[in-house]
């Protein structure tokens, strides 16, 4: 299994080589066959031979190298939460992982978790749906202990009790569900 998480605050995090580099490196440090297949992939791909120099692999190759890593295992599961906070490139990405499962005999399993997006429900349309809501009463008491935590910590200052609530329901009311962490 190999899991990431795209962060909004961490543009680092969205970008697609980041992403694929990460999995590859899970599922490589998972399996001895695996970690020599990409240390030999490395060899043969980051290095142009004319200027012998290293060049970056391309998350088209990163992806190439996923397919490949699998025959190392029975199964693989990649995991990928927020992939709606991949801004510019999201698309970009959400077709890499789309590629990643287009063979009918294919052991990787995606779990692609992220909000409802036009872009990425249309590139993922072919793709099973799972939607997921929170529940109002978890929402309320998340945001209740979030306002409480805050407080006590001086982050956040609200003197009024009227406020308070009048801020709990607004974030509850318009959260459509999500519940960020």
């Amino acid at each position: 299994m190999a899991f990431y998480y795209c962060d909004y605050k961490d543009p680092k995090t969205q970008e697609p080589r980041a992403i694929l580099g990460s999995l590859v490196k899970q599922l490589a440090l998972a399996n001895k066959r695996a970690l020599k297949a990409v240390g030999e992939y490395w060899e043969r791909h980051s290095v142009h031979e004319s200027l012998n120099t290293q060049v970056p692999i391309s998350a088209e190759q990163l992806c190439d190298l996923l397919r490949s890593l699998s025959t190392y295992f029975d199964n693989i599961h990649i995991i990928v939460d927020a992939l709606d906070e991949c801004g510019d490139p999201r698309a970009k990405v959400v077709e890499y992982f789309a590629s990643l499962n287009t063979e009918k005999d294919c052991n990787i399993k995606l779990l692609l978790a992220s909000r409802a997006e036009p872009d990425i429900e249309r590139i993922l349309q072919n793709f099973a749906h799972l939607s997921i809501v929170a529940n109002k009463m978890d929402l309320k008491l998340y945001v209740h202990s979030e306002m409480e935590r805050r407080l006590r910590d001086d982050t956040l200052n609200v003197q009024s009790e009227t406020l308070k609530e009048e801020i709990m329901t607004h974030l509850v009311d318009r959260a459509d569900g999500m519940c960020e962490y």
